[in-house]
């Protein structure tokens, strides 16, 4: 997938903690830095989508 790209994480509650549109970007791997020290342990979903649409959700586990 190739087009606008855009990075959001929800806490277990579904609040919005974290977005960030990374512009256009070609298919492939990329990393990202999160910087969470101020965030309670706990889940969060991490959802990934190209122009508007979600492609793609994960879960991730903060422990601290």
């Amino acid at each position: 997938h190739s087009g606008l790209t855009n990075l959001k994480i929800y806490d277990i509650a579904g609040r919005l903690k974290y977005q960030e549109n990374m512009g256009f970007r070609t298919g492939g791997s990329y990393e990202f830095i999160l910087h969470a020290q101020h965030w309670n342990s706990g889940l969060y979903l991490v959802q990934i989508g190209i122009n508007g649409m979600t492609v793609a959700e994960n879960k991730i586990c903060l422990i601290k």
